[in-house]
């Protein structure tokens, strides 16, 4: 069994002012899109060719403080993209401002995709915020990324790392400069509960992906 480990960069989203109409069904009854008084969309894109990801390739979860306050546009928990878009949004019960405001966080995954969680905040200043949302495939990195992905680094039986790892990412013709991540001996990695990852065998070790981003492209 092998453990993995992914050390990467948060994506950054832009907004932008959109409106949107869609029918849907909250507490049972069909009622228009305006009803959502503060709603975001969500745009999925391939960061290499800009090209719009179907819903397919992406799994998408809302999490965060005020997760259970936003629903799909039909008034359910079903967070699915059709050709790339997603809407949602704010139970309108509730009343954001910039002293009260709402706030989630976007989880966007998907195979040989990395993975991004994009803090969404809806402080009642606009109606209607645009997220585009940019992924890397880790086949095919953009210029300016580099991808390295390492494996079989050795755990001992309390979980901490056998020895001492230097660990690079590549230089490429797009990436001239690299990034190098040195991790001592002993060091423990948790799980998302905050618990030691202990190996089950002596077999088991640990694997990740750096993803480094140029700072000149």
């Amino acid at each position: 069994m092998k453990i993995a480990v992914r050390l990467c960069l948060i994506a950054i989203c832009s907004l932008l002012l959109m409106n949107c109409k869609k029918p849907f069904q909250f507490a049972g009854l069909n009622i228009n899109g305006e009803i959502f008084k503060y709603g975001v969309t969500f745009q999925f894109c391939d960061a290499g060719d800009t090209t719009t990801l179907p819903e397919s390739q992406i799994f998408i979860k809302i999490t965060g403080r005020d997760a259970n306050s936003i629903y799909d546009f039909n008034g359910n928990k079903s967070f699915l993209s059709l050709r790339g878009i997603m809407n949602v949004g704010l139970d309108p019960r509730i009343t954001p401002s910039s002293a009260n405001p709402i706030s989630f966080t976007l989880e966007v995954y998907g195979p040989n995709y990395l993975p991004v969680k994009i803090p969404v905040i809806i402080d009642g200043s606009l109606k209607q915020q645009r997220v585009l949302v940019t992924l890397v495939n880790l086949k095919k990195p953009p210029k300016g990324v580099s991808v390295f992905q390492f494996s079989n680094l050795g755990v001992n039986a309390q979980g901490g790392l056998s020895s001492t790892q230097i660990l690079s990412s590549l230089i490429t013709s797009s990436t001239p400069e690299n990034v190098t991540i040195t991790i001592p001996a002993g060091t423990k990695f948790l799980d998302a509960d905050g618990n030691v990852i202990i190996p089950q065998s002596a077999a088991d070790s640990l694997s990740g992906t750096i993803v480094f981003y140029s700072t000149h492209t």
